[in-house]
């Protein structure tokens, strides 16, 4: 069952990005792994981050998954803009899933599997980021596509960033815009909605028509500020018969990557 409406923020997505490529046939399958530094991401005991990834898409699947393992600051979006629709709902959305695992990154105290969401034939992120001495989920979406093929940084600060833009990039083209926000710096939508934050997700609506509806994107450089607290990625998406280039820029807050700024 998958997430119903915008308010659900993780909802399926619409629009295409690129199929899946490389993806194993099997639920679970490992898929292709790429690796930045991870020394912050081995637990003292208990399973690896693989398997506590796993473990928790299978309590999805059979609808066990719990919001106590979310991270602390996962927990507060989620909070925050479910208004009419508490975490464990919405998790429970996800019972009867198989997810079938394409890609696995890992970078600093996280790991990333990306694959398909079956039977819908969509396809999710799932992030596990290491929190005192356990893994809990800092990131999960669904959409019925995303964006593939694209490798980590070696630098895991700059992987980390680009985790963030790909992220923002996959909800934002499928409409899922309150999930979107949640990965905006709050100044960045205040210069988007104004004083008045209510008028955010209506500006927003507006990107996907800058130059026709964009379906896909791929990232054509990456670059990470000297002192690794910022990051600018050059985007070209992809409206089917025209391909633009835009400016991705990410920042740094607290330990927790966000982007403040989308532009040409």
């Amino acid at each position: 069952m998958r997430p119903k409406t915008e308010k659900r923020w993780a909802a399926a997505t619409l629009l295409a990005i690129f199929a899946l490529t490389g993806c194993d046939s099997k639920p679970m399958g490992k898929g292709s792994t790429s690796e930045s530094t991870t020394a912050g991401l081995a637990p003292s005991s208990g399973p690896n981050a693989r398997q506590s990834a796993d473990a928790f898409l299978k309590n999805l699947t059979e609808g066990k998954a719990s919001p106590d393992q979310f991270t602390a600051w996962f927990k507060k979006q989620t909070s925050r803009l479910i208004a009419e629709v508490d975490a464990a709902d919405w998790l429970a959305d996800f019972k009867g899933t198989t997810f079938v695992v394409g890609e696995e990154t890992k970078f600093g105290n996280s790991i990333v599997l990306r694959g398909r969401a079956e039977p819908a034939k969509d396809s999710f992120t799932l992030r596990l980021t290491k929190e005192g001495d356990s893994l809990k989920v800092d990131w999960l979406h669904r959409s019925s596509r995303m964006s593939s093929g694209i490798s980590a940084p070696a630098d895991s600060d700059l992987a980390a960033a680009q985790d963030t833009a790909r992220n923002f990039l996959d909800v934002l083209l499928g409409g899922s815009l309150r999930q979107a926000q949640t990965l905006m710096t709050f100044e960045w939508k205040k210069s988007v909605a104004g004083e008045d934050l209510g008028f955010l997700t209506q500006k927003m609506r507006t990107w996907k028509s800058w130059d026709g509806d964009f379906v896909g994107y791929t990232i054509k450089s990456s670059e990470l500020n000297g002192t690794k607290d910022a990051a600018t990625f050059t985007v070209e998406m992809d409206a089917g018969t025209k391909k633009t280039p835009y400016t991705v820029k990410a920042k740094n807050v607290n330990g927790q990557w966000l982007l403040e700024a989308f532009s040409k």
